[in-house]
């Protein structure tokens, strides 16, 4: 299985919507609809995380997280749907460290900040996570 930053590292020659869709492995056939061109350019400080701890709960496959797995596709750092080792987090975990270090040169901050929050809100979509919890950029 791809990781989700080798998706995204390859929507920029490939499409990005068949990146995403191939990286999240939706159940049903979603399909992301979001604006990535929208004249909303603001930037935002940081990720607006939820902490809905549905990525938590899909990280198997994922090559960077394979010894966070705790067998079943759980990171055994989830704790009450917070990240017990947050200050200490792998880079893969951090969307503004992966955007400063690896997108930074082909996304807008806004732009990749919107991709992540379409991802985060389809897997609470298909975890069927309470709408309360949907990223809002």
């Amino acid at each position: 299985m791809k990781s989700l930053e080798s998706a995204l590292e390859s929507s920029v020659n490939c499409g990005l919507e068949s990146s995403l869709d191939f990286a999240l492995e939706s159940s049903e056939k979603c399909k992301l609809e979001s604006n990535l061109d929208s004249k909303d350019s603001k930037d935002l400080a940081a990720f607006p995380c939820t902490s809905c701890g549905v990525c938590y709960r899909h990280i198997a496959g994922i090559v960077e997280l394979k010894d966070y797995d705790r067998g079943d596709g759980v990171c055994k750092y989830l704790d009450s749907n917070l990240c017990s080792i947050y200050h200490n987090r792998p880079a893969i975990c951090r969307v503004d460290f992966m955007y400063e270090t690896r997108f930074k040169a082909h996304f807008t901050r806004s732009r990749f900040y919107k991709m992540n929050a379409d991802a985060c809100n389809l897997m609470q979509e298909n975890a069927c996570v309470d709408k309360s919890f949907r990223v809002k950029i």
